[in-house]
């Protein structure tokens, strides 16, 4: 009876560090928690319509005898990485952006479609709705180099839906690198209460082009190479303080003192 005594006040402790991990959660600090990713070295594959006046793209990993692809995974608080994996064998890698481009007036351009990304050894996945919010075309070099560029924003597939796609808590992410983050794994990103995280952006979508406008670049079939997808994933912010810190720290304390 006494050590069930002890028991219940050493959970109660723990509770009310939840509670006040939560109340952290609340401010600006926590506001922070995201989860990012990168593809570097990614190729787009665009065939334009007859029209030319829209088409169908393919964003996916490089792999040439100059170039291969990696895809990295990191959860981030801020600009502190708490976590991360990174995955660099193409047979491991698995990310695919399908795009239907269309043009809404002179260089005014929209793009819509489907992302899909996560590792080859587990049905964990990254799978969600893209909508353009801006597309355009910058200069590099003068007159010689110009980058596409695109940004927008991720949902769940269906209204309400999670980004992150598992069917077991946690949601985890692997790869062949990394750092040893929260889960005690130097290759695997886990995110506890995952069905959480349904907001994100593509932040940066870039691609050197040969030409100076979005009308000319989506006017013709294009096969676009060596370029780079960035983007974030957001919780609710106390559900992910919760899963991350607080159900980690409950197992932990009843199975010490079971």
């Amino acid at each position: 009876m006494e050590r069930y005594r002890l028991n219940m006040t050493g959970l109660a402790l723990v509770l009310g560090c939840l509670v006040a991990v939560l109340g952290f959660a609340a401010t600006p600090a926590r506001a922070d928690l995201y989860l990012y990713f990168k593809l570097d070295q990614a190729r787009m594959q665009y065939t334009a319509n007859p029209d030319g006046k829209g088409g169908t793209a393919t964003v996916t990993p490089l792999d040439s005898q100059t170039a291969s692809a990696y895809l990295d995974v990191k959860l981030m608080d801020g600009i502190t990485v708490l976590d991360s994996a990174r995955i660099v064998e193409q047979k491991d890698l698995r990310f695919l952006l399908d795009l239907k481009m269309e043009q809404l007036g002179e260089n005014n351009w929209s793009a819509t479609g489907n992302l899909t990304m996560g590792d080859t050894l587990s049905a964990n996945k990254i799978v969600g709705q893209f909508n353009s919010t801006e597309i355009f075309t910058s200069e590099v070099s003068q007159g010689y180099v110009y980058n596409l560029n695109m940004k927008g924003v991720l949902s769940g597939t269906s209204l309400g839906d999670p980004l992150l796609v598992s069917d077991t808590d946690p949601w985890v992410f692997t790869g062949e690198s990394g750092v040893l983050g929260l889960d005690g794994g130097a290759e695997t990103v886990s995110i506890w209460g995952h069905e959480n995280w349904k907001n994100g952006l593509l932040m940066m979508f870039q691609f050197d082009i040969p030409v100076s406008s979005p009308d000319a670049l989506f006017s013709a079939n294009r096969d676009l190479q060596g370029g780079l997808v960035q983007g974030q994933i957001v919780p609710a912010p106390a559900a992910v303080v919760l899963g991350l810190f607080g159900l980690s720290a409950v197992g932990w304390y009843m199975r010490r003192f079971a």
